[in-house]
This record gives structure tokens, sequence and C-alpha cells, in this order.
């Protein structure tokens, strides 16, 4: 009898071993992404607090996320219960997203209990690349919001000063439009928002392929990542125009 309860210790001792490593397997994989990740963090919600396997933390532009793993090193698959306490959690703290890893898989009902909610179903082996297309979507609800600004800048500017800091050139005239460029731009934004992977030009509606040819840019892409690795620079370069004209435009008013 004392023996087998040694033994049985020493198989709790091991399977909590292997637990712990997997965590800690999950949060370097996180961190190899630029993200922070902490293991056995206990976070304050709106009804009670909660023990999170893995917490992770990013910044995209301007934006912060937070999400909760849920690390399950189980024999047996996970049931819709689990999906669901989990997503409690997940709403009572407020988060962007949670991650429920398994590596035996996911019972039926537990993928339908996770579909189309913020709850993400995946496996380690799979984690990597989950973790670069979330940090591609973050980048990319960002863009959104910057080219939004950029139009409302770009239009609470004199015409005289859109011409003359080259935010658009003079009518009929060719050269860099900041209006092509930006819905260009939302056009991709578009159909990543669609899941219209991969993201070419080709069958655009005829407007959007001629503004498309004529700023000269390609943002084709296959994944999230790749496509904010686009968007960026082109963005970043009319937030500078606009930049110097704004600049320009107070210093002739004084």
């Amino acid at each position: 009898m004392e023996s087998r309860d040694r033994s049985h210790k020493m198989e709790e001792r091991l399977s909590r071993a292997a637990w712990y490593d997997y965590q800690e397997q999950v949060a370097n994989l996180f961190r190899e992404t630029g993200l922070e990740a902490d293991t056995n963090v206990r976070v304050q919600g709106v009804r009670s607090t909660h023990d999170v396997d893995v917490l992770v933390k990013g910044r995209a532009g301007g934006l912060t996320f937070t999400w909760f793993v849920e690390c399950k090193l189980w024999r047996e698959r996970v049931s819709k219960l689990h999906v669901l306490a989990f997503r409690q959690i997940v709403t009572d703290t407020g988060v962007e997203r949670g991650i429920l890893l398994s590596e035996s898989g996911f019972q039926s009902g537990a993928i339908d209990a996770a579909t189309k909610t913020n709850i993400q179903l995946s496996s380690i082996a799979e984690l990597g690349e989950l973790a670069t297309e979330e940090v591609g979507n973050a980048r990319l609800r960002e863009i959104h919001l910057r080219v939004d600004e950029c139009l409302k800048r770009y239009w609470d500017l004199e015409k005289e000063v859109r011409i003359a800091f080259r935010l658009r050139p003079p009518l009929a005239s060719p050269g860099f439009s900041t209006v092509q460029t930006l819905e260009v731009v939302r056009y991709a934004l578009g159909q990543h928002a669609g899941g219209k992977y991969p993201i070419v030009f080709d069958d655009a509606p005829p407007t959007v392929y001629l503004q498309y040819r004529y700023v000269d840019i390609d943002i084709k892409a296959s994944t999230s990542i790749e496509l904010a690795n686009k968007l960026d620079p082109i963005v970043t370069e009319i937030e500078e125009r606009l930049r110097r004209a704004e600049l320009g435009s107070s210093s002739d008013n004084h």
C-alpha cells in the first residue's frame, strides 16, 4: 500500500513537471514572436479572480492587447464544458482573446462552442503560426484606424495646401494621390476582413484596380502579417506627408 502511494505521488510530480514544462514551451513561443508572456498569473476579473496558465501581452502600433492561454496537457480530448468555462474567464476579465491548447484534440461540442467567438482552439505545433497571425491581425486593426485618421487630416487641409505639399496633384495632372493610395489600402483591409487571401488586385473592381496601377505600390499578400508589413510603411509615409503639410500650413497662418 505504501509503495503504491509513493508510486502515485511520483507520477503526480512527473505529470506536474511535464505540465509546467508545457507552459514554458508555450510562453517561449509567444516570446519568440516579440510578445510578453508570463506563466501562472492570477488576474482580477469583474466577478472573481482567475488563475491564468499563460498571460500574453503585446502592442501593435498604438494599441495594446492581452490574451489568456489555457494549457490542457491531457490524454483525453477537451470537452465543450471546458471551453465554456474558459469563455467565462475571458469575458469576466475583458481580454481580447483566449487560446485553449490541447495536444489530444477537442470534442465536436468544444469546437462548436468556440466557433465565432474570441476563443481559439489550437495545439503547440500550430501555436507559432497562430501567434504570428494574431499579431498581424492586431496590427491591421491599428492600421485601419490610422487610415481613417489620415483621411480626416487630409480633408481638414485647404486644397491649395494639399497640392503645395504633394498630397495630391493639380487637377487633371499625374502625381501622388493620398486619397487613391488610401482607398487601395482600404480595399486590401476589406479583403483581409473577409478572409480573402491571397490578396491580389487582378479581380478587384475596375476603379480600385486602376487606382492600384496608378499609385504603383505592391501590397499583394498571403497572410495578415505579410499584409501588415506591406501596408505599414505606406501609411507611415502618408502620415509624414500630412505632418509636413500641417506644419507648413500652421507656419503660413502666423
